[in-house]
């Protein structure tokens, strides 16, 4: 999930029937998936991009 407001990413997986948040990102650390490997990004990069397609 994507805060706009406090810049961060959160990062869920889903245990038995729950979802359980794994990891905060924030400003330049680099966000990964162990499901995901060959895609990463930062925080910073989101952030920018949500701006530029509110305009």
């Amino acid at each position: 999930m994507i805060d706009p407001a406090s810049r961060t990413l959160e990062q869920y997986v889903l245990a038995t029937n729950d979802y359980e948040i794994i990891n905060i990102f924030q400003r330049d650390e680099i966000i990964s998936s162990p499901n995901i490997s060959c895609v990463s990004f930062t925080m910073k990069e989101v952030i920018n991009n949500l701006q530029t397609f509110k305009e």
